[in-house]
Order: C-alpha cells, then structure tokens, then sequence
C-alpha cells in the first residue's frame, strides 16, 4: 500500500506530465516549418488527442489557452511538495485571475474575433452591458492592478504616476519662472519706474551766435532737452 507521500507524488509527476501533453498539443506545428507537416500528418503534435485538447482549451479560453499548462504544471508542483504553499497559492491565484481577464480584454479588443473564447465573451459582454465599454475597460484594468499586487506585490501604475507626477511639477516650475520673468521685464521697460538721482544732472557750455550758454542735459530717465541759461 503507497504512503501518502507517495500518492502525492505520483499525482504530481501525473499532473506534470499532464501539462507538458497539454503544452506540446496547443503548440503549432509551422514552429518546426517543413518538417512538422511531414512528422505530424494530423496537423498536432500530439496526434488527434492532441488535435482534440487543442480545439477545447482554445475554444473555452481563446488566446489565455496557454496559461492552461503552467495552471497544471503548477498543480502539480504543488501536490509533489516541491513547492511552498503560499507560494503556490499566489502563483494559482495570479493565474487563474490572468485565465479570466486576458479572454475578456481580447473580447473588448476584438468583439467579433476568437482570441477572446467562450469565457472571455461571457465576461466581456456582461461588462460591457453593465458598465459599457470605457466602464468595462476601466474596471478590468483595476482589477489586473489588484491581481499583480495581490499576487506580486508589483503595482504596475507606481513607474507612469512618477513620470506623470515628475512631469507636471516641471510645468508647474517652468510656469512660475516664466510669470516672474515677465513682471521683472515689464517693471524694467516702465519709463515712470527710473528714479533721477541729482547725479545724473551736469552742466555742459554751449555757445550760441557767439553767447555762452549753459545747457542742462538730464541723463536716463529719456527726460526732456537741457533748458538755456542766460548771464
């Protein structure tokens, strides 16, 4: 009779072994050109069963098919003990989260396509009934931030919020540095701003038709011509 440790791991190199089969049937033979036609005449990898998981997983699941192997695989590892439970928990969750939210954004991008599948499609119209579509997108992409915090601790919006943050306070400083440099330079082209200092006036001879005159000449300011003086 097995020991429970054993059963396990018989259940975890089956599970193993499980998603490696589902892994090579969804992967297309064009990847190994000429020579997958003339191995594989039955279009898979893995023969008509292969043909079969491929047509299923791809129908329920579209375009997250892939992440089906690494759910399995991931089972297993589990169920062999060679992995830690709380990690496996997390990796679960993240996937199973990516299995549900990649299909409904494929079926947002691509309403009339099949990359979203039978679940994607189910997912993506009722959130788009509910919610509408900038509603449906906006609510899908909270919840895949969610997802990689929960799982990853990793917040994808914490590098673009910095960018944008950093941005806008350069703005904000070009700005304030372009307001001050206006008000000087109009405070600088103001005439009635320049203060005459009793310096700046000196008294120059000027000979007029053989009569000494002097002239006052006022200097900055842009003030008037010096007024005559007579002896």
């Amino acid at each position: 009779m097995l020991k429970p440790d054993q059963t396990r791991e018989i259940v975890g190199v089956g599970l193993i072994a499980f998603a490696l089969l589902i892994l090579l049937a969804l992967t297309p033979i064009e990847v190994l050109g000429a020579l997958g036609a003339n191995w594989f005449e039955s279009g898979n990898i893995m023969g008509l069963l292969g043909g079969l998981i491929r047509r299923g997983t791809v129908y329920i699941f579209g375009s997250a098919a892939g992440l089906l192997p690494f759910m399995v695989g991931l089972a297993g590892v589990y169920f062999g003990g060679w992995i830690e439970r709380e990690r496996a928990a997390k990796l679960a969750v993240l996937g199973g989260g990516l299995l549900a939210l990649v299909p409904a954004v494929g079926h947002l991008a691509f309403p009339n396509g099949t990359a979203s599948g039978w679940l994607g499609s189910v997912i993506g119209r009722t959130l788009v009934a509910a919610a509408g579509p900038f509603g449906a997108s906006f609510i899908l992409a909270v919840l895949f931030v969610l997802l990689s915090l929960a799982t990853l601790g990793w917040n994808p919006l914490q590098r673009p919020l910095r960018w944008t943050l950093e941005g806008m306070v350069v703005m904000w400083q070009g700005l304030v540095d372009w307001l001050k440099n206006r008000e000087v330079q109009s405070g600088d082209g103001d005439p009635a701003g320049v203060e005459v200092k009793p310096g700046d006036v000196h008294v120059e001879p000027d000979v007029r038709g053989g009569e000494s005159n002097d002239s006052i000449e006022q200097v900055g300011g842009g003030g008037g011509g010096g007024a005559p003086m007579t002896e």
